[in-house]
């Protein structure tokens, strides 16, 4: 009980001095503040309008999405088979020079001509894998941002065009939100505007 009546008096005083407060402010700071009261009020009392977007789901129809996958994926597998033919070649050239070697079919200082020419172009190999695989991740994450931008700046007219105060993002590895009512997935709908915006490109 007496944790209670303790409680009260806090919540006493606390009214008593924001009276006191409200009542020694001038009237043109007591109308100021009673504006921003109203503000904060109407603010409060809106309902927010939120949908969520499963963001695998996009990503699987998103048609320009779908395309700079396929695109990115094409170049790598170009670049994969550059460095492995060339991989081979090597692998020949470099058999061969031991097999000649051990036949006895090359002088010492041929063998060491050779030997430093194949050094030389083992590093370059080294040299291109390097510089296409850097140039292929700048490329990658380049138009990715791009994509990422463009999509978002849709979805934000979109978002206000409907009307929406929030739209959240559902991922099946990592996700902020934990759960969302089927009621207010808008993704198939938001599937159809990025795709009939994308045919107009």
């Amino acid at each position: 009980m007496k944790k209670n009546y303790l409680i009260i008096a806090l919540a006493a005083l606390v009214v008593c001095a924001c009276s006191k407060s409200n009542s020694s402010q001038t009237p043109a700071k007591k109308e100021t503040n009673e504006a921003k009261a109203e503000a904060n009020a109407k603010a409060s009392a809106k309902v927010l309008k939120i949908a969520c977007v499963q963001l695998d789901s996009l990503q699987e129809h998103y048609t320009l999405y779908k395309n700079l996958k396929d695109e990115l994926e094409k170049k790598e597998k170009s670049a994969a088979a550059t460095i492995d033919s060339k991989g081979r070649k090597f692998a020949e050239k470099y058999q061969s020079l031991q097999q000649r070697a051990q036949a006895g079919q090359l002088t010492q200082e041929q063998y060491e001509k050779e030997v430093a020419a194949l050094q030389k172009e083992q590093n370059d190999l080294e040299t291109l894998q390097t510089r296409l695989t850097t140039q292929l991740q700048n490329e990658s994450a380049e138009k990715i941002q791009a994509l990422m931008n463009d999509m978002r700046a849709k979805i934000r007219e979109y978002a206000e065009a409907k009307g929406y105060d929030y739209i959240l993002a559902q991922n099946s590895d990592v996700s902020n939100v934990l759960y969302a009512a089927d009621a207010y997935d808008i993704t198939n709908e938001l599937i159809v505007v990025l795709n009939a915006d994308s045919e107009q490109k």
